[in-house]
């Protein structure tokens, strides 16, 4: 796959994730609706490191790309209802991205 093809479906893959994010943890905020005990909200961003040297340049381009810090600063303006984490990885091959659990999952593959 050329750099501009990985480029492609990695910005297609982190905006379905960042669209499946917000449809799955959406909840606007509003001061006079009380938040659950124990309930932060907060946006997490974790990048794996690849497993495979094919993946090494993905990598390094989503790890060094401000989307991510953009995504973060966007859900700050909403009260979530749990934790949300976008997690960038390696998926043995599959490739793709899905939400579960709270978790956005965006792979290199």
């Amino acid at each position: 796959m050329t750099a501009k093809g990985t480029g492609f479906w990695l910005g297609m893959a982190l905006t379905s994730a960042l669209v499946l994010g917000l449809l799955a943890s959406l909840s606007p905020a509003d001061d006079k609706a009380p938040q659950a005990a124990g309930a932060s909200g907060t946006v997490r961003v974790i990048h794996d490191a690849p497993s495979s040297p094919a993946h090494q340049a993905a990598f390094e381009a989503v790890r060094d790309d401000a989307t991510f810090a953009r995504a973060k600063d966007f859900f700050a303006i909403f009260r979530l209802p749990r934790d949300l984490t976008f997690r960038t990885r390696s998926c043995s091959g599959r490739g793709g991205a899905w939400y579960y659990e709270g978790t956005v999952t965006i792979c290199y593959d």
